[in-house]
Formats: structure tokens, C-alpha cells, sequence
């Protein structure tokens, strides 16, 4: 009589590699990846990895491996020789070139990622994302949209996602219980507001006011929404996961980094505000600048290890001087001085790179809460006549 047989599975998000690069539309290519991936539960710890006709970047071939892609997602012609060392390197289960059909390349809706497989959308977290806890008794969250001429905020769209344009219209009827909307319109644009937003909550009329309702209210992000409870990859970084990361600048460079950068925060910050993506030209709009202080210091609860509770923020960027940055590190320290700031500068997409040591302890994780147990999210299936039937697939769709 043959020994009996197990098999266990844990449901998790579907892991995606895109392979970019950088040419004249690679701004609206970005905004396209971006939205898709804040849509997905999970999709906030999407790869992104430079590539040429050769394949990606070298430098990146070590975390692309341990990333263990279900789906390497290609907006690069590769060679043949470059395809067939894709398959026998990183063995992803599709290995997908994207096609614009037809569509002009500087349109973001013809760089949208046509998954083969497609993932739980963000609206599937929501229930657990809006439990009352012992400060808040109530489901009232907020998620984030926008309507009329500030729907293309690109600090909005990088650092929070809209909800609309990352998960459709679908929250309205079903999730309403949990929450509302708070629309991001300018007082001037959708009026009458009855008519044109019938469904709206809240609203804001800019980007300083919307930065003053996320620091005091229970609103809830796209950013947030796909990376909460969310089984990842943790890659300990001393340099990128200790201090709240501020990336100014508008580059493939300062974007790309800046995606990359929320793999290296511990699991356990996976439902806070922990990055911001702050256009350059907002270097020069006090008023934003001042929100943006207020946020940080009712936000940022990101500390490092030598610094005991005190919160850390370090503005970086690759295209804006170090100058610059350290001026405006100094502004804020000046308004608010129980965050520290620090500046420094970065000089290719390799800076956000974990180091050899850190990919060698990288741990797949699945709990943010240190109460509980991996091993209890894992489901056990018995063997029946030699054969195993796994009722949810290891792969949420």
C-alpha cells in the first residue's frame, strides 16, 4: 500500500516582469505599466527591468532571478538568442511581446499590458483594507479618483494611483459599503457636480488640499490597495527601506528607480505611506511643497535603525542637482523638525539594485502582521487514488 500523499497550496498574486526601455514615449509607457499594476492585488511589487535587443540589463539578471516571474511582459523586440536565454534562465510560464495594434505610440491606452493570465483586481482587498480597528470603529475610507483636467496629475498617478483609471468603475455599486470616493476635481471642471459626478463623495480642488485630507483622514490609496497582504518577495535594504523615499524628477531613470524602490521596504510597512514621486516642476510651487511637508509629518513613520522612532525621508533623484535637493531637505527641516531629511543623488536605474548579500537572505513572505504565521495561511489537500486535485490554484486569477 503506497504511502499517502499531500500537496499544499497558498493563494498568492501572479508575479510580473516588464522589460522596458528608454525612448520618446517610454513617459506614457510608464504611466500605462503603472496604472495596470496598481489596479492588481500585488501588482505594486511588479519588477520593472531595463532592457535592449540583447535582453535585460545584466545588472539586473540577479533580481530578476530570485523575483521568480510567472510572466516576463516584454515592450523590447529581443533577439532569438536573447529569448531562448529568457526561457532557460528565469523559465517564466509567458513570455509576452507587447503589440501597440495599430494604435499611435504616444496614446498611454496603446501601451497597456494585455496579460495573458490576469490577476485579482485591488477591489478584492478592500473589505480587509477598511476593518474598523481600536482608533476607528467605522468602515469610512476614501479611495482616490480624479475628474476634468487634473485626472493627468503625474504626482498623483506615480505616487497614489486614481482609482478609476487603475480599476475601472466597478467599485461603485458593490464596495459602497466600505467607503466612498474622494474625487480630486478643480472647482471649476464637472459642473454642475450633481450631473457630471453623481456617484462623487468628498471632493478636493488641488493637489496641496488633497495632500491635506490624506494626512488627517482614513484615506486609502491604489498604491496601498495592491501591495496590502500581498505574499512577496522581502529584500532587507539598510539604504532603501530604512527612510521614506522621495524620488524628484521625471526621467525613465528617476520613475524607474522610484517603482523599484518599494520592493526594498519590509513587508510589515506594506499598508503605510512609505514613497513619494514629486515632479520637478513642483520645486518651484511653494504651496506644494509646504502640503507635501505637512503630509510627511503626520505620514512618515518610516525610521531607521540607528534612529530610534524618529522619522527619515530621503529626497533623491537622478536628474535634479544635489544642490537643489539639499535645499529643499533643509526647507523642511526647518518647518518640521521632528522628521529628518537627508539628500543625495542617483546616477543610473543600478542604484536601486539590492546588493548580492541581501538577494542571498530575500525571503518569499506572506504576513504583514508579526502575530501571524505563515504556515497557516497554506491550505493541505490529500491524495485520493494517486491523484491530487488542488481546488484554489497557488496563482489567484
Amino acid at each position: 500500500m503506497s504511502e499517502p500523499q499531500k500537496a499544499y497550496s497558498c493563494a498568492r498574486p501572479i508575479r510580473v516582469a516588464f522589460l522596458v526601455n528608454d525612448h520618446e514615449h517610454s513617459g506614457v509607457m510608464l504611466d500605462a505599466i503603472f496604472a495596470n499594476c496598481m489596479g492588481r492585488w500585488g501588482g505594486r511589487f511588479s519588477l520593472i527591468v531595463p532592457t535592449t535587443e540583447a535582453g535585460p540589463k545584466e545588472s539586473y539578471l540577479n533580481w530578476l532571478e530570485s523575483f521568480d516571474p510567472d510572466i516576463i511582459y516584454s515592450y523590447v523586440d529581443l533577439s532569438s538568442a536573447a529569448i531562448e536565454q529568457v526561457h532557460e534562465r528565469f523559465y517564466p510560464s509567458f513570455l509576452v511581446r507587447h503589440e501597440l495594434y495599430g494604435r499611435t505610440a504616444s496614446d498611454v491606452h496603446a501601451y497597456h499590458p494585455k496579460l495573458p493570465i490576469e490577476g485579482l483586481k485591488v477591489t478584492c482587498v478592500i473589505p480587509l483594507a477598511t476593518l474598523p480597528s481600536v482608533f476607528n470603529g467605522s468602515r469610512n475610507a476614501r479611495f482616490l479618483g480624479a475628474a476634468g483636467r487634473l485626472r493627468n496629475t503625474p504626482f498623483v498617478q506615480d505616487s497614489f494611483g486614481l482609482f478609476t483609471e487603475c480599476a475601472g468603475h466597478s467599485y461603485f455599486a458593490p464596495l459602497n459599503e466600505f467607503g466612498s470616493t474622494l474625487t480630486l476635481v478643480a472647482d471649476e471642471d464637472c459642473q454642475p457636480r450633481a450631473r457630471c459626478l453623481p456617484q462623487a463623495g468628498d471632493t478636493v480642488a488641488d493637489v496641496p488640499a488633497l495632500l491635506d485630507f490624506a494626512g488627517s483622514k482614513n484615506l486609502i490609496t491604489m498604491s496601498q490597495l495592491s501591495a496590502i497582504a500581498a505574499p512577496r518577495l522581502e529584500i532587507a535594504s539598510r539604504h532603501w527601506g530604512n527612510a521614506f523615499n522621495i524620488i524628484v524628477g521625471d526621467t525613465f531613470t528617476d520613475r524607474v528607480v522610484y517603482w523599484n524602490a518599494r520592493s526594498l521596504f519590509p513587508k510589515w510597512r506594506d499598508r503605510e505611506f512609505v514613497d513619494l514621486r514629486i515632479p520637478s516642476g513642483y520645486l518651484a510651487d511653494g504651496g506644494i511643497l509646504d502640503a507635501i511637508g505637512r503630509f510627511l509629518a503626520k505620514r512618515n513613520h518610516v525610521s531607521g535603525h540607528s534612529s530610534g522612532s524618529t522619522p527619515y525621508a530621503t529626497i533623491r533623484s537622478s536628474s535634479v542637482p544635489l544642490a537643489h535637493l539639499s535645499a529643499y531637505a533643509a526647507a523642511l527641516r526647518g518647518k518640521m523638525a521632528w522628521v529628518q531629511y537627508r539628500a543625495e543623488t542617483f546616477a543610473t536605474t543600478d542604484d536601486c539594485l539590492p546588493t548580492e548579500p541581501e538577494l542571498e537572505r530575500a525571503a518569499f513572505t506572506v504576513a504583514e502582521n508579526f502575530a501571524v504565521g505563515t504556515a497557516s495561511l497554506w491550505s493541505e489537500t490529500h491524495a485520493s487514488d494517486g491523484h491530487v486535485v488542488i481546488i484554489d490554484s497557488c496563482i489567484i486569477q
